[in-house]
């Protein structure tokens, strides 16, 4: 089909056109603005030049028009481009907050898995395996949701999360119990037929610590029990409090904190803990039964030393 060279009549450009679309509109290559192309009689063109015809080339630097693009594609386009826009933020958002949730943590962090709608470990590799755990509003962003007898957060052994091999440990979170006249399991390794280390609240009658108990037991790899326990009243129902358990290898000091503060210390002395099986979080998967913690966790650090008071303090202040 021959061609013909034509101004647009808003921008001045010169628009190389087919014949065939005499009489139609299409947008300007170069303003985008809608004109309608005008019959070849019309046009009083000029010639191109040498340039513009050597071989292979027509009116070279020329925009080339083209139809006009319809409304229902406009939109679609905008529609495409607002969706992967969202897709990007989303993921610079998250990458964001991943940032943020571990800048204000101390050295020594091995394993986070804060629930923003996953089972992530944004501090290293080790992504959890979630069962009938869902996700609701937490202290930080989501929190992980326990609600079914069956709940538990499952992350497979490994050499980084062996934390009782090294100097010492510390293992944290934000809890929010819904029930405390159960068990409430809250951190454990287990090898699928007995626990290792472990912090939960027990149920009322146990020990006789009233409800609201909190209790650790830095269970040794000979298989030896080491118990820290913190009275009735320590964790509060249908509330967050920031709870942790340290041990420290070198003074033999293990501590449970609640909300910043010393609930409980114990001088056990030198030992490895537990800690070479599968990690658990909101669950007991064997051993004396199998429970699962009833309400919402978040947060859920990892360290391989026993983080300071102060350290711990900064943690909850910062956080809460």
């Amino acid at each position: 089909m021959a061609e013909f060279k034509f101004p647009c009549p808003r921008c001045g450009q010169n628009i190389q056109c087919d014949t065939g679309y005499a009489g139609t509109q299409i947008n300007c290559p170069a303003c985008q603005q809608a004109i309608v192309v005008p019959q070849v009689a019309d046009v009083s063109a000029p010639p191109p030049s040498p340039a513009a015809t050597a071989p292979g080339r027509k009116f070279s630097g020329t925009p080339v028009a083209q139809p006009a693009t319809s409304p229902k594609s406009h939109t679609l386009r905008n529609i495409l481009v607002a969706a992967a826009a969202v897709l990007v933020l989303a993921g610079l958002g998250w990458f964001g907050y991943s940032m943020f949730t571990r800048s204000h943590l101390p050295p020594g962090l091995v394993g986070l898995w804060s629930g923003e709608g996953s089972g992530k470990n944004s501090a290293a590799s080790g992504t959890a395996i979630l069962t009938d755990v869902f996700f609701a509003e937490g202290k930080v962003g989501q929190a992980f949701s326990f609600n079914q007898p069956t709940s538990a957060i499952k992350i497979s052994a490994r050499r980084a999360l062996n934390v009782g091999a090294g100097p010492g440990l510390t293992i944290m979170a934000w809890v929010n119990p819904s029930d405390l006249s159960q068990r409430n399991e809250t951190f454990e390794w287990n090898n699928g037929s007995t626990w290792g280390a472990h912090v939960c609240m027990l149920k009322p009658q146990e020990f006789g610590l009233g409800a609201g108990n909190l209790f650790a037991d830095v269970h040794n790899v000979n298989g030896q029990v080491n118990w820290i326990m913190a009275r009735g009243g320590t964790i509060k129902a249908n509330t967050f409090q920031h709870i942790a358990l340290t041990y420290d290898k070198d003074s033999g000091i293990a501590r449970l904190f609640c909300n910043g503060k010393i609930a409980a210390e114990k001088q056990f002395g030198h030992f490895t803990p537990q800690t070479s099986y599968d990690f658990y979080v909101g669950r007991r998967p064997a051993g004396d039964g199998t429970h699962s913690f009833s309400g919402l966790i978040d947060e859920v650090g990892l360290f391989n030393r026993a983080l300071s008071p102060e350290e711990i303090k900064a943690i909850y202040a910062r956080q809460k």
